[in-house]
C-alpha cells in the first residue's frame, strides 16, 4: 500500500514537474504560452486612510511563481525550497500542500481552494514586515482613492489589505483587481419628517438606512446585522413592512437617496433592484455575544435586527459595492413628551474574519436621529399684578394651514386660512375598548379645536407641538376681565445657533398673558355697563334741554 502511495504521489509531482521544467525543445503551442505577458499589474478598487487619515500603505508579496503545462489558461504554482515563502509555508497547518518535484529545491504548490485561501490570508495578515521581508515585493501607488502596483511579474500574490487579501495574475489574466473586502464598514441613518429637528406627537418618521454590499471573498457564512434601537416616545411599526432595496444607482452623490429608483423597485420595472420585505424579518435581538435571539419574550418591541448577510454568499450572491436602502417607521407617542426628545440609533454589525465565522466588527455606534417634542405653557394674569393669576380663561391654538407644495393657503378673497389644534390625551383600555394613542391632528374648524382652560394658578399646558409658528387666540376671558382683541403669535424652534454652532433642544415656551379688568356686559350677569349708559343718557338729555331753553331766551 505504501508503494503504490509512493507511486501516485511521484506521478502527481511529475505532471507538475511537467509544467515547471523549461525544455529547449518546445513544441509550438509552447512558443505561443511563451507569448503571452510576463508582466501585469495589481490594483486596489477602495484604497483605504489610517487613523490619522493618511492613505494606507499597500505591499504586494509575490509568493509563487506560475509556470505553464503548454497551454496559457493550464497553470501550476511552484515555490522553491529555501525562500522566504518556503520557510514561512512548509509547516503549514490548514491544508496548503508543497509536492516535491524532479527539479532540485522545487515544490510544486496546491491546496488552493477558497478555505485554505481564507487561512493563508489571516496566516500572512499576522506576520510583521521583517517576518515577510525576505519575499520579493513590491510597494504600491496609492492616488485617487486607488493603490496600484504595475509591470510586475504574473505570479500568486499575497496583498496588505485590511486583514490581507490574495490575488494570480497570469499571462491569461495579467490585471487583477482588489476590493479591500475587510475595508471599515458602516452605515448612515436619515428621519424624513417635515421639520427635521422635531416632530409632534402623533407623527409617523420614517427611517432610512444607507449602505452598500461587501466584498465577502473568502466567506462560506456571513453575517450583516443592521440593529435598530428606538428610545421611550417612539413605537416602532412592526405592523408595517420594513422595506430593503438593493442595486446600482439607489443613492446619488450627495448621499441623498434617489427616491425615483425606490419608485421603480415598488413597480417591480427595474431586474437590478431587488426589495426584500416582510415575514423574512421578523424582530429580533442581539445578545451579548451578537448572536441573534428571536424568542418573543427577550425581544424588545422598540428593537429590531435585520440580517442581509444571507445575501452576500453562495452562489446567487450580490455583488460588492451596490446601494443599500432599509426603509421603517415609528410613531411619537405621549411618552416623548415627558423626555422632551425621541432617539432612535442604528449600527452595523458585520462578519470581519472568513478563517472565524464567529468573528465580527462593528460600525460607528453613534449613528442616532434625534427629534424634539415642544410645548407650551400659559401663564395667565392680572395686567396691573402679575403675581395675581387668572383662573377660567380659555385658549385654542391655530397656525396657518398650508398646501401640499409649502405654501400658505389663502381664501377666496386672499386672506390666509388657518387650522386648529385638536389634541387627543391618552387612556387606558376600559372594558371592550382598546387603549387610546396620544395624538395631535389639526382641523379646518374652530368649534372642533381643543380648549385649554386655565387651572386656580393660571395654567394651561399645550403639548406635543413641533417647530413652528402659532397663534395662542383666547376665546373667553376670566370673569370680570377684558377678552384679548388679538391673538398672540409664539415662534418655536428646537434649533438655536451660537457663533455658527447649532445646539437642539426641546422648547418649553411659557407665553405670559395679561388681562385687564373691566365692566361685564349685561348678559354676563353683572351690571356691566348700564349704569353709565343711563347717567349718560340722562346728561344728554339734560343737555338738550339747557340748549332749547337758552334758545327760547334769545328769541324771546
Amino acid at each position: 500500500m505504501k508503494t503504490a502511495r509512493k507511486l501516485i504521489a511521484l506521478l502527481m509531482a511529475l505532471s507538475m514537474i511537467m509544467a515547471l521544467a523549461i525544455t529547449a525543445n518546445a513544441d509550438n503551442t509552447r512558443d505561443d504560452a511563451k507569448k503571452q505577458p510576463s508582466t501585469g499589474s495589481i490594483t486596489i478598487s477602495n484604497a483605504q486612510k489610517d487613523e490619522n487619515d493618511e492613505d494606507e500603505t499597500y505591499v504586494a508579496y509575490r509568493l509563487f511563481d506560475i509556470s505553464y503545462d503548454g497551454t496559457a489558461d493550464s497553470k501550476v504554482y511552484g515555490v522553491t525550497a529555501g525562500k522566504a515563502a518556503y520557510e514561512l509555508l512548509k509547516n503549514n497547518d490548514f491544508g496548503l500542500a508543497l509536492a516535491e518535484t524532479p527539479v532540485d529545491d522545487t515544490y510544486a504548490v496546491s491546496g488552493l481552494d477558497e478555505d485554505n485561501v481564507a487561512q493563508l490570508a489571516k496566516f500572512l495578515s499576522e506576520k510583521s514586515a521583517n517576518d515577510l521581508a525576505g519575499i520579493p515585493h513590491v510597494p504600491m501607488t496609492v492616488a485617487n482613492g486607488k493603490a496600484t502596483a504595475e509591470d510586475i511579474p504574473v505570479g500568486y500574490y499575497f496583498v496588505t489589505t485590511t486583514s490581507g487579501s490574495l490575488i494570480s495574475i497570469t499571462p491569461a489574466s495579467p490585471d487583477g483587481t482588489i476590493v479591500d473586502k475587510n475595508a471599515k464598514q458602516d452605515v448612515d441613518k436619515t428621519a424624513d419628517v417635515e421639520n427635521l429637528s422635531s416632530a409632534e406627537v402623533g407623527k409617523e418618521i420614517t427611517y432610512t438606512v444607507t449602505g452598500t454590499t461587501p466584498d465577502t471573498t473568502g466567506y462560506k457564512d456571513y453575517f450583516w446585522y443592521v440593529t435598530d434601537t428606538m428610545s421611550v416616545g417612539l413605537k416602532f411599526n412592526k405592523n408595517k413592512n420594513v422595506k430593503v432595496y438593493i442595486g446600482e444607482g439607489l443613492i446619488g452623490n450627495d448621499g441623498k437617496v434617489i427616491d425615483e429608483k425606490l419608485a421603480a423597485a415598488e413597480n417591480q420595472a427595474a431586474e437590478a433592484l431587488v426589495k426584500l420585505e416582510g415575514e423574512t424579518y421578523n424582530l429580533k435581538k442581539l445578545n451579548e455575544k451578537n448572536e441573534i435571539v428571536t424568542d418573543p419574550k427577550t425581544v424588545d418591541a422598540n428593537s429590531f435586527v435585520l440580517d442581509l448577510g444571507s445575501l452576500f454568499v453562495g452562489e446567487n450572491k450580490l455583488a460588492a459595492g451596490l446601494d443599500i436602502v432599509v426603509r421603517y417607521s415609528a410613531t411619537v407617542t405621549q411618552d416623548a413628551v415627558q423626555a422632551g426628545e425621541v432617539k432612535n440609533t442604528v449600527k452595523l454589525v458585520y462578519s470581519n474574519d472568513p478563517a472565524n465565522p464567529a468573528g465580527y466588527e462593528e460600525g460607528n455606534p453613534n449613528h442616532e436621529v434625534k427629534n424634539y417634542v415642544n410645548q407650551i405653557v400659559i401663564d395667565k394674569v392680572d395686567a396691573d399684578d402679575n403675581e395675581k393669576k387668572l383662573e377660567g380663561a380659555e385658549f385654542i391654538l391655530a397656525r396657518a394651514a398650508m398646501n401640499a407644495d409649502g405654501t400658505p393657503k389663502v381664501d377666496a378673497d386672499g386672506k390666509p386660512v388657518y387650522e386648529y389644534l385638536e389634541y387627543t390625551a391618552p387612556a387606558a383600555a376600559a372594558e371592550g375598548q382598546p387603549a387610546v394613542e396620544a395624538d395631535v391632528a389639526w382641523v379646518a374648524e374652530q368649534k372642533d379645536a381643543t380648549v385649554y382652560v386655565t387651572n386656580n394658578k393660571g395654567a394651561a399646558t399645550i403639548l406635543g407641538l413641533e417647530d413652528g409658528t402659532y397663534q395662542l387666540i383666547e376665546i373667553k376671558a376670566p370673569e370680570g376681565y377684558n377678552l384679548l382683541l388679538e391673538p398672540k403669535e409664539i415662534e418655536l424652534s428646537s434649533v438655536t445657533t451660537e457663533n455658527g454652532k447649532e445646539t437642539h433642544a426641546a422648547v418649553v415656551h411659557t407665553e405670559t398673558v395679561e388681562n385687564a379688568q373691566g365692566a361685564e356686559l349685561p348678559s354676563t350677569g353683572g351690571i356691566g355697563t348700564t349704569i353709565f349708559t343711563v347717567v349718560g343718557a340722562t346728561l344728554m338729555v339734560g343737555a338738550a334741554v339747557l340748549f332749547v331753553t337758552k334758545k327760547r331766551s334769545i328769541i324771546d
